[in-house]
């Protein structure tokens, strides 16, 4: 009797550790593990021929995709990626401002959970895209004094005086360069797009800011 009662425990034992083992494999599979993959996946499509459709429409419905994306798009290698393939970059970007666009159009009755994840996400995409640029030391090597000044370029690289916009084609265009350049036609530049309907966002239904150690943000 106390083998076969010692036999169950052992079996018992043996199950939970299986059911652990499985639940964590599919927790790589799917969770924040898929959301890893789907973000390497981004930068990946980003240094080829762009992000195809498919991986762009898994990052709008992907419930874990803002609390991932600072553990894997580091500044250093999404700046390398941009500054290689600006015009992917930007077509990332132009998705994102469509898909704000889209859903800050919709009424109150149509703005359910999905909508408003596909919002956050291209918001957090969106902002990351426009957070590249050069690095520190980066930026005081470009940065160019103004004519007549003595200041140098470190206090140049400092202070954010304007600086000469990269001519077209350099491999060192960022997004910041691009969304401000005219347009043809009447079309707006994309840099007004994006303050339009980011201010449109803060006025949604039921907006809110998200809380920073507790306190509400500022």
């Amino acid at each position: 009797n106390q083998e076969a009662a010692g036999f169950h425990l052992y079996n018992q034992r043996a199950g939970l550790a299986f059911l652990a083992l499985m639940k964590s494999l599919l927790g790589s599979l799917g969770g924040k593990g898929g959301t890893r993959k789907l973000l390497q996946a981004v930068i990946s499509e980003l240094d080829k021929k762009g992000v195809c459709n498919s991986t762009w429409d898994q990052c709008r419905v992907d419930d874990n995709l803002e609390d991932v994306v600072d553990q894997e798009w580091h500044h250093d290698t999404l700046t390398v990626v941009v500054s290689a393939h600006p015009e992917n970059a930007l077509e990332l970007v132009v998705r994102c401002v469509k898909e704000i666009e889209r859903v800050v159009r919709l009424d109150s009755a149509n703005l359910d959970d999905g909508a408003e994840l596909s919002l956050v996400n291209s918001m957090v995409i969106l902002a990351r895209m426009l957070s590249v640029g050069p690095g520190k030391t980066e930026a005081v090597q470009e940065a160019t004094p103004p004519t007549g000044t003595n200041e140098t370029k470190e206090e140049v690289a400092g202070t954010g005086a304007p600086q000469e916009t990269p001519a077209k084609g350099n491999s060192k265009r960022f997004v910041q360069d691009i969304i401000w350049a005219a347009s043809d036609g009447d079309e707006r530049p994309l840099g007004e797009r994006i303050i339009d309907v980011t201010m449109q966002t803060l006025f949604l239904e039921n907006f809110t800011i998200a809380k920073l150690n507790g306190e509400p943000a500022s």
